[in-house]
């Protein structure tokens, strides 16, 4: 027991030598403290420019890949829009046609209206002349002159007023004071009758 006591205490002796003890150190920096060896240095540096290598590998490969994914989203993109434009261009084409093929039909609809009318109208012209009735066409009555705003104003003023049960007289008046009419006598006479 002594024994062993003894080697556990040689041995914790040897371990705090070992744990305490600098290798020996040929020359000091001015401070007393020790230089680091050349070798250690070189190792520090050499694992530097490792770490600097890989970290511009790492930057390098992920500018390459950013490029490459920017591209092909451009190229999916600009894929998109060709689809897309081709299928807008087919749907405008499909209802045009569409159109067209109505409006075609209506057409032919139409014409052949007008065949049937000219039919007509050429035996109702041939019946006519069998029945010696034909010649000129009837008169139609004369067409009314064009109003200016003023009179057409005037004339929708009246008839109001003589709707709403106004005196000729009233409405008359009315008219001089508010509008400027050239006859307002004759206006007169095409509602109050």
């Amino acid at each position: 027991m002594a024994t062993e006591a003894g080697d556990a205490g040689a041995m914790g002796a040897e371990l705090e030598h070992r744990r305490f003890t600098r290798p020996e150190v040929t020359e000091a920096e001015p401070n007393g403290m020790p230089l680091l060896s050349e070798a250690v240095a070189g190792e520090v540096h050499q694992l530097l420019e490792a770490s600097e290598a890989a970290a511009r590998a790492i930057r390098d490969r992920a500018i390459a890949d950013a490029q490459s994914v920017r591209a092909q989203l451009a190229h999916e993109a600009e894929q998109t829009r060709r689809e897309v434009a081709t299928r807008a261009q087919q749907e405008i084409a499909a209802v045009v046609g569409d159109s067209l093929r109505r409006l075609t039909e209506k057409a032919a609809i139409v014409d052949r209206n007008l065949d049937e009318l000219r039919a007509e109208a050429t035996t109702l012209a041939s019946n006519l002349n069998q029945l010696g009735v034909g010649g000129a066409p009837p008169e139609l009555p004369p067409s009314q002159p064009e109003l200016s705003d003023d009179e057409r104003r005037g004339r929708l003023i009246a008839l109001t007023m003589a709707v709403n049960g106004a005196e000729r007289e009233e409405t008359a008046r009315y008219l001089r004071e508010n509008l400027d009419l050239e006859d307002v006598e004759t206006l007169l006479d095409t509602v109050y009758r």
